[in-house]
C-alpha cells in the first residue's frame, strides 16, 4: 500500500533595489510506502480442494481449485509445501513439465502455472497431501482430492463409406469416421484391423 502528500520547493533569487525580485517553484510529491505488519493468520478458504482430470491428460490447478488468502500478506508469500506426491502423476510449474514440485505459491496457482499431469496409467482417484502457510503462521495440513475420470471413446453407428461405380477409390474424411472422445481428440490413431474384402 501507498501514500503520498505534496509539497512545494520555492527558491528567491536576489536582485538590485531597482530590479524585482524573481522566484523558481516546484511542485514534488513525496510517496510513503507502508508494509503491513504479518499480524493476522491465513485462511484456507477453498473447500474440500479436488481436482478433476480425464485419464492421461493435463489439467491447470487454478485458484478455484485452491485458495489461501491472508490479508497481510500477498499471494507470493503464501507457500504451499507437498509433504506426499500422488501416486497417479505430477504437479509440475510450467514451463518445466518433467519436474516434481516439492512446493509453490498462490500467486503460482493465480498465474496459471501450476500443473497435474496424469500418468494414465491408473484410473483411481488420488491424492496430494501438502502444508500451506504464510511464513509465520503455524502451518495447515491439507489434502488435494484428485478425481480421476476415465477416457471415453464414442464412434457414430453410421459408418457408411459411399464408393460411385467406376471409380476405385474414395477419401476417407472425419464426416466417415465420426470419433467424439473426452480426451485428446489429437491424440487419437486410427487402426485399420480388417482389411476390406474387395478393395
Amino acid at each position: 500500500r501507498e501514500d503520498h502528500f505534496q509539497f512545494s520547493v520555492k527558491f528567491l533569487i536576489p536582485r538590485t533595489h531597482l530590479e524585482a525580485s524573481t522566484s523558481i517553484a516546484k511542485i514534488l510529491d513525496f510517496i510513503i510506502a507502508v508494509e503491513p505488519i504479518n499480524d493476522q493468520g491465513f485462511e484456507l478458504i477453498t473447500f474440500k480442494p479436488k481436482i478433476q482430470v480425464v485419464q492421461g491428460a493435463d489439467i491447470v490447478v487454478t485458484a478455484h481449485n485452491l485458495t489461501t488468502v491472508d490479508l497481510d500478506t500477498g499471494p507470493e508469500g503464501i507457500e504451499y509445501i507437498i509433504l506426499i506426491q500422488p501416486e497417479n502423476g505430477i504437479l509440475v510449474q510450467l514451463p518445466d513439465v518433467r519436474t516434481h514440485l516439492k512446493s509453490f505459491t498462490q500467486k503460482d496457482i493465480n498465474d496459471g502455472m501450476i500443473v497435474f499431469k496424469h500418468d494414465g496409467s491408473r484410473e483411481a482417484s488420488g491424492s496430494i497431501h501438502f502444508k500451506v502457510w504464510d511464513g509465520k503462521f503455524d502451518p495447515r495440513s491439507a489434502t488435494i482430492e484428485i478425481i480421476v475420470v476415465p477416457i471415453t471413446i464414442e464412434v457414430a453407428k453410421d459408418r457408411h463409406v459411399p464408393l460411385v461405380q467406376g471409380q476405385n477409390y474414395v477419401t476417407l474424411s472425419n464426416k466417415h469416421l465420426k470419433v467424439s472422445t473426452n480426451g485428446d481428440i489429437n491424440a487419437l490413431v486410427y487402426r485399420v484391423t480388417q482389411a476390406p474384402q474387395f478393395g
